[in-house]
């Protein structure tokens, strides 16, 4: 797995993917204010998907906090793919981490915003250890 750099600049979804040598899906760490957490990347042909997982923190997002970036992300995709297939076009927001699927030319728009409210820990919560084992 590669590394995000330490740098002062916030990383841009394509400097992580370019750290990453798989051919179409890339798996990395971002380091957050709360800890590192994984990160897959998956590019198909006209979408992009992000998907981080919030496992080894000891943190848990708060999905009815994140509520409003689930519907904008249902706007989005029905004005996106209005004209084509759009069901598997998803926005999944769990207590351990999230997924989303958006077109590639926004993928860099979409992970800015959810990395300044992941970093931000909007809608976060911290939990103990036996939380995280139980799944909560």
């Amino acid at each position: 797995m590669a590394r995000s750099s330490s740098s002062s600049d916030e990383p841009t979804y394509e400097g992580l993917r370019k750290e990453c040598t798989a051919a179409s899906e890339y798996t990395t760490k971002l380091d957050l204010t709360f800890g590192t957490v994984g990160c897959r990347f998956n590019l198909r042909r006209k979408s992009a998907r992000i998907d981080i997982n919030l496992e080894p923190t000891l943190y848990n997002i708060i999905p009815d906090r994140w509520r409003e970036i689930a519907k904008q992300h249902d706007e989005y995709v029905k004005v996106s793919f209005a004209r084509v297939d759009w069901k598997d076009m998803t926005a999944q927001i769990r207590t351990d981490g999230l997924c989303i699927d958006v077109l590639r030319e926004d993928v860099e728009e979409w992970f800015q915003m959810l990395y300044a409210r992941l970093n931000a820990q909007e809608g976060m919560t911290g939990i103990s250890p036996n939380q995280r084992k139980r799944g909560w």
